[in-house]
């Protein structure tokens, strides 16, 4: 349900069942930029590091939603072994 939010992928385009899960992490951070330093809203969650694998970059579309993704990068196999 995140895909198209966060990243701008159409949920068509990936097969759920293909996604492999590696960890899940605790997250937490304040929103001090709308509610300034002391501020005691943001966000709290659970995420979910997942890997999918495509042939090649041209094979997915994608649109990172700018106030959700800082970056996103494409590595190979060899890349994410290093």
């Amino acid at each position: 349900r995140k895909l198209d939010h966060e990243l701008g992928i159409s949920p068509s385009q990936l097969d759920v069942t293909k996604f492999k899960f590696l960890t899940r992490l605790h997250y937490w951070a304040a929103d001090t930029v709308t509610h300034g330093p002391k501020s005691p809203w943001g966000e709290h969650e659970i995420d979910y590091v997942l890997f999918y694998t495509i042939p090649n970059k041209s094979a997915l579309t994608i649109k990172p939603h700018p106030d959700e993704v800082d970056a996103v990068k494409w590595v190979t196999e060899e890349g994410l072994q290093e």
